[in-house]
This record gives structure tokens, sequence and C-alpha cells, in this order.
């Protein structure tokens, strides 16, 4: 997503960038309660054996089938409010309308991730965020050549949706699998409402922030904020993999009891969260206008944003790098 939002804003400018940012917060807002924890309950569950993957998976399915059908309507039918009161301008309510495409493609892109990661299959786990990390920058670049902030959230739901479809033809636990027991049911929902309440305390609230933040300055204030987040993301992103990639093996350590292995886990996951944040944290706050530079004239305001995240980063990836285990 760094590389997309540099060529966004240079292809938008600060306005346009700032209103398309806003759109894009809300469907990420949005794909987290599609989600509804789902990927990390199949991710606890597959690596733990403990109910059968085909199971899980279909235990999923059924949850996230429930979910993704309240979600749309709710979507669809509340978008002229959202995009008036939530984004402050009524014609994005057609953005709003096509970014459904983008969360419906993410919710089988990141159930396929997790199931991967579930099986220790973290090389093709690695590989699947990769390709929706490219199709996120072909998808939202050539969209916004065509038709500004529109454009580009169509083209999102149509390169992530392809990589669905992919996904969907390729992997058959994501469609297929033994029926669910009530008691797999049962637990997967326990677990999957859990983890939505607190990922619902992340990016929604970011967004409402966001949303504030536009209503008292306006999109350019917006654009830069956003221009400036996804190098806070990029330096927490070995924590959050070494988290992710940490989540199944601690899950089959706890089981079985090996307590040593367990504490060298995590932290094995401290130092490596030390080694990687550190020095890009300390980069970004000594050369900041190098970074606002890339984004074109119209964001050299976010020198001053870039610094305040970088040490947020710091502290953050420091505790991912154990937290979530």
């Amino acid at each position: 997503m760094l590389a997309s939002f540099v060529l966004l804003g240079r292809l938008l400018g600060s306005l346009e960038f700032g209103r398309f940012a806003l759109v894009h917060g809300l469907l990420i807002s949005a794909t987290v309660f599609a989600l509804w924890g789902v990927p990390q309950a199949v991710v606890r569950f597959v690596a733990v054996g403990e109910h059968g993957s085909g199971r899980v998976m279909d235990a999923a399915r059924q949850t996230l089938i429930r979910v993704n059908l309240i979600s749309s309507v709710v979507l669809l039918a509340g978008s002229p409010l959202i995009a008036r009161w939530l984004l402050g301008d009524g014609s994005l309510t057609a953005a709003v309308c096509a970014g459904l495409g983008f969360i419906l493609a993410q919710v089988v892109i990141q159930t396929a991730v997790a199931f991967e990661q579930g099986r220790m299959q973290f090389l093709r786990a690695a590989v699947i965020n990769g390709v929706s990390g490219m199709s996120f920058l072909a998808g939202s670049c050539a969209g916004a050549v065509l038709g500004g902030v529109l454009g580009a959230v169509i083209g999102l739901g149509l390169s992530s949706g392809c990589l669905a479809l992919y996904l969907l033809w390729t992997n058959e636990a994501l469609l297929h699998g033994d029926r669910a027991t009530p008691e797999t049911l049962r637990r997967v929902a326990r677990f999957s409402s859990l983890t939505v309440v607190s990922a619902g305390l992340v990016w929604p609230v970011l967004f409402l922030g966001q949303a504030i933040l536009q209503e008292a300055s306006g999109y350019e204030q917006v654009a830069l904020f956003a221009a400036a987040r996804p190098w806070f993301q990029g330096i927490i992103l070995i924590p959050t993999i070494v988290a992710r990639t940490s989540l199944p093996l601690a899950s089959r350590e706890y089981a079985g009891g090996d307590r040593r292995a367990l504490f060298a886990l995590i932290g094995g996951g401290a130092v490596a969260g030390v080694l990687t944040v550190l020095p890009v944290a300390a980069g970004l706050w000594f050369w900041p206008h190098l970074v606002a530079g890339l984004y074109g004239s119209g964001f050299e305001g976010a020198v001053d944003v870039l610094q305040i995240l970088a040490a947020t980063a710091l502290l953050i990836g420091l505790h991912l790098s154990f937290g979530q285990v």
C-alpha cells in the first residue's frame, strides 16, 4: 500500500487523494466487521487441529456468509447517509457502493491467508499477501488515471476480485469441507466475536478520527495524514508478520505444554522487533522531508505527521512482536 499511496498522491493531488483516503479508510473499517475475526479463529483452530481443518473452514464459511449478507445490505442501503455524514460529501455515494466489491474480495483473501498460516504454509500466505498488494497498486492507480476517486475504488474491487476468484478456484478448502459440528460453530463464533471487538478498536477508530479531521480541516489535512500512515505501517510490517506467524506456532507449543519453546518464540519475536523497527523509525524521524517530497506538491505539511507516527510506530512495533502471542 505504501507505493500505491505515493503514486495515488501524485496522480490525484492532495484534495482528491484526501477524498480517496477517507473512502479507503471506510472500506477497511467495514472489512474489519465483514471478517468478524474469523481469519484469526481459522489460524487458531487449524493450527491446533482439535476440530479438523475441514470443520473449522465450514464454520468459518457459515459465519462469514451470515455476517456479509447483513453488512452488504447495511452498506448499500446506508451509502447515501454514510457518504454525507461520515465522508462529508454526498457525491461519494457511488464510491461507497463500489467499495463493496473490495470488501467481499478481502474477506476471501484474508480467509485464504489465515488458512495457509494455520497449516504452517507461511510462504503461500506471504505470496497471497504479496499478490494482494500488487493488485491494490495496479487496480487503484489504473482506476485513478481513468476515473479519479470513483475509478480508483472500482479498480480496487476489480483487481482484488480477480485474486479472490482465483483463490476460490484453486483452494478447495474455501468452498468445500466437512460439515461443522455445533461445538465447532460455537468455538469459532466465540473466538471470532472476541477478536472483532479488539480489531474494532483500531481501524474504525482510525477512520472516525479521519472523518473528524475532514470535518474540522478539510480533505487536504486527511491527505497529509493518509500520506504518512503507510510509512507507519511499513515500520511495523516485520513485527506484524512475526506476530501473525508466531500465533499458530505458539498455539501448538501451548497446546503441547512446551513452555520453554513458547517463551523462546516470544523472546525471538521481541528481538526481531527491535532489530527491524528501530533503524527504520530513526530514519523516518531524522529525514521526513525526503519522504514528504515523494508525494509531490501539496504534501509539505506531512513532515510533522511523519515524525509523530515514526515515534508511535516504534512503540507499537516493539509491542507487536510479542503482543498477539
